[in-house]
């Protein structure tokens, strides 16, 4: 290498290292966008089952949490004729009323207080009795299951809905332990943490219209996908699907809400709009409320469904790995170590130097379903 081909490299690696200590965090200088607008959510159940609301609060999108639950606010279901119906704070921003059984003659606003001293009311709505749940259906396909949901309304007075859902389902540890410590020695485990049980609620807004079809019917109304080898079906698996009836003026919120958090992304997406809802702040009626009050009665409908009826197949068991220790380093481990659970007795085939036999043992997540996120508790409604 000649001296003027080191001279332009020496002069290169020093441009990179004044290049790279120059280099700065590009702040766009834009305004923030102000938070801490108040956020309803929930249906008011008109009919035998309890309301659930819950209030929160935007927060800026640089903090993790999306919402700061709103804990301490007073909430009254109020009638057209003069009547109230109260609720109870069950945890902090979940507010529990009723069965409040409405009248449907009547109409119903909800009424809102928080701790900083404002009120917030919906506008009077209407009572939406909502048909029942024909059928909760699934579908096997090249990618995994799918379920579904079918209703009519002879009548033809719905013509709009909406759905939510929670998933439960049982599922099972990679490897199983019978064993676990008093801290003091190795015993028969008490509490088996070889099965779990886990529940989600549904996360996509799940809203259809009939008004463009001769008959008020759904057929077949897509809910939810599960992937092959997915563990809600490694065992057994539920679904609890709730419908609603909306007003049109509901409906067209919750469209809206949907195209602003699903459909973007490209210059060709629907582009985000305002989301006008009927709730407003009684002090200042200018400030954003985040939120729809309805009021209409629930139809539920729960299906059941096993691996062997599906057909299911579950993903090999990965990155688990079994060592073997003696009982003594079992003990240590298991009360010192994060990294370890005894999975079962004996093992034979220890060093002479191991009197008094020795355990088999794996990391926690691989021996304890506990590790994702479920409760070794079945649900009251398990069967």
């Amino acid at each position: 290498m000649t001296m003027k081909s080191r001279y332009y490299i020496i002069i290169g690696l020093l441009a990179l290292v004044v290049l790279a200590r120059c280099k700065q965090t590009f702040e766009p200088g834009l305004p923030s966008a102000e938070t801490g607008y108040l956020v309803v959510e929930g249906i008011i159940n008109s009919g035998s089952d309890a309301t659930v609301i819950t209030l929160s609060r935007t927060v800026p999108l640089n903090q993790k949490q999306t919402l700061k639950p709103e804990g301490g606010a007073i909430l009254r279901v109020e009638s057209s004729t003069g009547i109230f119906y109260n609720f109870v704070e069950s945890k902090r921003g979940t507010y529990t009323g009723g069965p409040f059984n409405l009248p449907a003659a009547a109409t119903y606003r909800l009424n809102i207080k928080t701790t900083n001293g404002k009120t917030y009311q919906s506008a009077f709505v209407e009572v939406k009795p909502t048909p029942p749940i024909d059928d909760v259906g699934w579908e096997r396909t090249p990618d995994g299951l799918t379920v579904n949901v079918s209703t009519h309304d002879q009548a033809n007075n719905t013509r709009y809905y909406r759905w939510d859902f929670e998933e439960t389902w049982k599922y099972h540890a990679d490897l199983e332990s019978v064993l676990e410590s008093t801290g003091t020695e190795i015993v028969t485990r008490r509490t088996p943490i070889y099965y779990c049980y886990r529940t989600t609620s549904a996360t996509s807004i799940l809203l259809t219209s009939t008004v463009k079809l001769t008959d008020d019917v759904v057929s077949k109304f897509l809910l939810t996908n599960i992937p092959n080898l997915s563990e809600k079906l490694s065992e057994k698996y539920s679904i609890n699907v709730k419908q609603y009836a909306l007003t049109k003026e509901g409906y067209e919120f919750w469209e809206n809400q949907r195209k602003n958090t699903e459909q973007l992304g490209t210059i060709f997406d629907a582009q985000p709009s305002e989301l006008a809802g009927n709730i407003r702040c009684l002090q200042n009626p200018a400030e954003p409320v985040v939120g729809f009050v309805s009021v209409s009665t629930e139809a539920r409908k729960r299906i059941f469904l096993t691996y062997n009826q599906v057909n299911w197949q579950t993903s090999p068991i990965t990155n688990c790995r079994l060592d073997t220790v003696s009982p003594k380093q079992a003990l240590i481990l298991f009360n010192f170590s994060p990294g370890f659970t005894p999975i079962k007795i004996p093992v034979r085939d220890l060093d002479p130097d191991r009197s008094g036999g020795g355990y088999l043992g794996a990391d926690p997540p691989c021996a304890d379903c506990r590790f994702k996120g479920g409760t070794t508790t079945a649900p009251l409604f398990w069967q």
